[in-house]
């Protein structure tokens, strides 16, 4: 999905719930694949999202994975539809 305008919709904190990484790989060669499920509150609901960035190496991945496990991170919602957030490192 692609999101028009998503860098001026309003900023939420985020939590992760997951953050698994996932062995990808074709022809060009095998990278690795960090796929973050997140919750964060809108107006006292809870939302969730999910996000993904690939890396070149395990051990960039894994540090990744492991940064985005503690402590909070800002996303950005669609104040028209609450539910629908954005991610960007």
């Amino acid at each position: 999905m692609r999101f028009r305008g998503w860098e001026n919709w309003p900023a939420a904190d985020a939590n992760a719930e997951s953050a698994d990484i996932v062995e990808r790989s074709d022809r060009g060669g095998t990278w690795y694949e960090v796929r973050v499920g997140y919750s964060y509150l809108v107006d006292g609901q809870c939302y969730s999202g999910n996000t993904a960035d690939s890396f070149s190496t395990e051990a960039e991945a894994s540090d990744y994975a492991r940064a985005m496990r503690v402590g909070s991170f800002i996303i950005h919602y669609d104040p028209k539809r609450k539910s629908v957030s954005r991610f960007f490192a």
